[in-house]
């Protein structure tokens, strides 16, 4: 019986196994590869953080807007206005940040 081994591997290097490409070229294309996924990945994952970040500021803006409608009648007319603005940005924000998996 083959003793089991376990080794880690990185997407990087399965990329370069999977491509099983040889040469000097093939090696230079690899590289090419690996470096622009590793660019979308970055440019996605800053995307991702900053549609986070205008959903958590969307959601302390709602917050804010319900304290100070709590607060006395002249906040209660400006909620009035500011809440089906806020909350139709803060659901656009929130279906950007998950994007329905049915589409």
């Amino acid at each position: 019986m083959i003793p089991a081994t376990t080794c880690r591997m990185t997407r990087d290097g399965f990329t370069w196994l999977a491509m099983r490409f040889r040469g000097a070229k093939a090696l230079a294309f690899q590289v090419a590869y690996t470096d622009a996924f590793n660019a979308m990945t970055a440019y996605i994952k800053n995307q991702r953080e900053g549609l986070q970040y205008r959903c958590m500021e969307k959601e302390l803006e709602c917050k804010d807007s319900f304290r100070r409608g709590s607060f006395h009648g002249r906040g209660l007319q400006v909620r009035k206005v500011e809440k089906p603005l806020l909350e139709g940005e803060l659901i656009a924000l929130q279906s950007l940040v998950q994007p329905s998996l049915l589409n």
